[in-house]
């Protein structure tokens, strides 16, 4: 059985981007995210703009509760 290695946090495979994505859109499609976490993430990735972190946060948190119900 092969061992599993773990990065040092600085590098890793899965933070790469898919080849070709230039939008959120495509992040969130090569990760098959739900509806719900598609919208969290957008939420999170706008999170300091137009000084709105509080009303991103808010969004986010939303979004996650919803997918958490569906989950249960």
């Amino acid at each position: 059985m092969e061992e599993s290695v773990r990065g040092d946090g600085s590098t890793a495979n899965y933070y790469e981007l898919p080849e070709g994505a230039t939008q959120l859109r495509d992040i969130i499609k090569h990760k098959k995210m739900s509806h719900s976490i598609g919208e969290a993430f957008c939420a999170l990735y706008r999170l300091n703009d137009n000084g709105e972190r509080e009303r991103n946060l808010r969004k986010a948190l939303s979004y996650i509760q919803f997918e958490l119900k569906e989950y249960e």
